[in-house]
């Protein structure tokens, strides 16, 4: 009998998660492209909630996992938090500015709270507290959900791509792109990972500067300057 050990895990954190996922794809997944895989819907997210913690109207809420509510008006706060940690593992320069954000909405089942966060403190891991979360809480995915996405079986028929079926997405800091194949997100990458940076002024090159030419123009010929 082949022993599993992640079945007996109802909840994995985030540098489990790009653990399972590497073995499953034969190659390596960072945790930022797992709270990647978050940011575009494709996975749900959860909180292991410490005992003693509260809500912001300071009643108490039950011990274990909770869901991460990223959706509508609820779901701004915790959203900002996962993308201030994506930008953190990947490049921490570019890190967001988390000044008054509130506490995330948390869920469990028809119970819906938002954490008290006034406690919540920042470190150097997306699975610390951030400011959106209080002390004691680790962010991570419930197994099922993880279970779920592995079961998305990818095509092994050829998809033939061209131009026309990509969509580039510059991001509000212009330095990270969204890029879409057949309407399907890729992780969200920067300028740096897509081989556009200038070591030495530490910036984007001037192919860079063409590069998010062609993802703001309209679909139509693009002079190159001389």
């Amino acid at each position: 009998m082949t022993f599993d050990k992640w079945k007996l895990k109802d909840f994995l954190t985030i540098r489990e998660v790009a653990q399972r996922l590497s073995e499953k794809a034969g190659e390596k997944v960072e945790r930022a492209d797992v709270l990647s895989y978050a940011l575009n819907g494709y996975l749900s997210l959860a909180l292991d909630i410490a005992t003693n913690t509260k809500d912001v109207e300071g009643r108490p809420l039950e011990r274990g996992v909770w869901d991460l509510v990223m959706e509508g008006e609820q779901g701004k706060n915790a959203k900002r938090q996962i993308e201030h940690d994506h930008r953190l593992l990947g490049n921490p320069a570019n890190m967001m500015d988390l000044e008054g954000l509130q506490g995330a909405w948390v869920a469990r089942g028809d119970d819906r709270r938002q954490l008290d966060s006034r406690w919540g403190r920042w470190w150097e891991s997306p699975e610390t507290p951030g400011i959106a979360y209080p002390p004691g809480t680790m962010v991570g995915v419930r197994r099922e959900a993880l279970d779920a996405l592995l079961a998305k079986e990818p095509s092994s028929t050829p998809i033939k791509t061209e131009w026309k079926d990509v969509t580039i997405t510059l991001l509000p800091d212009e330095q990270y792109v969204q890029i879409h194949v057949h309407n399907k997100p890729l992780p969200v990458t920067s300028y740096e990972a897509l081989g556009f940076e200038d070591q030495k002024r530490k910036q984007g090159t001037m192919a860079w500067e063409t590069f998010k030419r062609l993802a703001e123009a309209e679909p139509t010929r693009l002079e190159a300057s001389s």
